[in-house]
C-alpha cells in the first residue's frame, strides 16, 4: 500500500507536547513483491523460458517480455513448423477471464536449426484474430492496434507456448511447449 506521512502534534496529560510521524496507508494494496521475472517449461529435448523485465507495471506503460527456446541436447536440432515461428503469446485477465484469444501461426512449413545449448530469442508478439460482435471486441481492437504490450490494470497471465514438428518434415514427432508469466498492472 502507498503511504503518505503525516505530522501529528498531540498533548498528553503531563503537558508535554509530542510531534510524532504516522504512515497512513491510502490507495489500493501494494501488488505483490514477490512475482516473477521467469518462468520454464521443459520437454524433448528443449527448453522454453519467459522473462518480463517488470512484473509490476503501471496502467499505460509497455510490458517487455522475451521468450527464448534452447535445444539441450547433444549436437543440433531441426525443428520445422510455421514461418512466423515456433513461439507464440496470450495475455489473459483471469478474474474477468479478458483474453487475447489462442494465438496464431501461419501454415507454411519452414525449418529452423539449433546448435546444442544456442537460444533463440523470441520478444513478445501479438497475434490471433477477432470479430466485432464479439463480447471483448473493444478490447482486443485495443490490444492489437499497437505492436507494444500495454494491458489494463489487474493481474494478467501472458502464456508462451512453443510449437513445430521435430525433425525436416513438418509432420515429425511434436514438440508442444508451454509456460508463463504474472504480470500485475496498477493504477
Amino acid at each position: 500500500m502507498p503511504f503518505h506521512r503525516v505530522w501529528v502534534a498531540m498533548r498528553i496529560p503531563t503537558g508535554v507536547l509530542v510531534i510524532g510521524l504516522i504512515l497512513t496507508a491510502c490507495g489500493s494494496a501494494d501488488p505483490p513483491a514477490d512475482l516473477p521475472r521467469s518462468n520454464v517449461a521443459t520437454g524433448d529435448g528443449f527448453t522454453l523460458a519467459v522473462m518480463v523485465d517488470e512484473p509490476v507495471v503501471s496502467s499505460g506503460d509497455p510490458i517487455a517480455i522475451e521468450a527464448s527456446l534452447v535445444f539441450n541436447g547433444p549436437g543440433n536440432a531441426t525443428l520445422s513448423g510455421s514461418g512466423s515461428g515456433p513461439v507464440a503469446f496470450s495475455v489473459t485477465r483471469p478474474s474477468d477471464g479478458l483474453t487475447s484469444g489462442e494465438p496464431a501461426w501461419t501454415g507454411d512449413c519452414a525449418r529452423l536449426e539449433f546448435a546444442a545449448g544456442e537460444a533463440k530469442r523470441y520478444p513478445f508478439q501479438k497475434s490471433g484474430g477477432f470479430s466485432g460482435d464479439e463480447p471483448n471486441a473493444g478490447f482486443l481492437r485495443e490490444y492489437f492496434s499497437q505492436p507494444e504490450l500495454r494491458l489494463p490494470v489487474g493481474r494478467w497471465r501472458v502464456d508462451v507456448i512453443a510449437v513445430g514438428a521435430i525433425g525436416e518434415e513438418c509432420s515429425g514427432p511434436t514438440l508442444d511447449l508451454e509456460t508463463w508469466i504474472v504480470v500485475e498492472v496498477t493504477d
